[in-house]
């Protein structure tokens, strides 16, 4: 079974997750070992319980270029060796000199029968060890950080999450880090980051939870029912 559409995003939305969280600085510096790292923990965030069905790290027993025995920069999906089009280059350019042409891809890729899917397992300390680099003030010049907007998107978040009967699911924290990362680094970026960012993202969150867009009510609190 090859990757569906949605699951490509799965992989994709998480990938934007953690490098909004600034575990991508090193990918982009051209650091070979930060993209296979960066790769993997993508499928260890995405399947946590090791679904033989989802994605997974992608082994290279054969040789080839490879980081400790793995892909450089690409995740696999399911673990039929039958599937041959369920890799996706999740970083793109790796260890290009040009930081523009390194991003986050959304490629999949025919994988050679020799490259085999492995389970996703917790990483060890150290990797998001070496992989976390703070965001530079530079890149966010009008903030650092925006406690009183964070705090905002996670209560309209919340808000909309309880007015439906399911509650909320793993895309809750998709869509905040989404936000956040659109603020400071993509298209709202702008002193008014945040705003911008959860009035764009907020439109989209209720339309994917069937809700309709809503004022929330000012004296409305995380916990109170509505």
């Amino acid at each position: 079974m090859n990757p569906t559409p949605a699951d490509v995003k799965r992989a994709t939305d998480m990938a934007h997750a953690l490098e909004a969280q600034g575990y991508f600085v090193k990918v982009k510096d051209g650091d070979e070992k930060a993209a296979s790292y960066f790769s993997r923990m993508v499928a260890s965030k995405v399947n946590p319980s090791g679904n033989p069905n989802d994605w997974g790290w992608l082994s290279k027993p054969s040789g080839g270029f490879n980081i400790e025995g793995y892909a450089d920069g690409a995740i696999v999906f399911g673990n039929n060796p039958s599937d041959l089009n369920n890799v996706l280059k999740i970083v793109t350019q790796v260890g290009s000199n040009d930081p523009n042409a390194i991003q986050i891809g959304s490629s999949v890729q025919e994988r050679r029968p020799s490259d085999i899917w492995v389970v996703p397992v917790p990483l060890p300390d150290s990797i998001p060890n070496y992989l976390h680099t703070i965001v530079p003030s530079s890149m966010v010049p009008w903030v650092v950080y925006d406690e009183n907007g964070f705090q905002e998107l996670k209560r309209e978040l919340a808000y909309d999450y309880t007015r439906r009967p399911q509650g909320a699911d793993f895309d809750v924290s998709v869509w905040a880090a989404r936000t956040f990362h659109n603020a400071f680094m993509g298209p709202d970026k702008t002193p008014l980051g945040m705003t911008a960012g959860i009035a764009r993202a907020r439109n989209e969150w209720c339309a994917a939870l069937g809700v309709p867009v809503i004022p929330v009510p000012a004296n409305w609190h995380i916990g109170d029912p509505v």
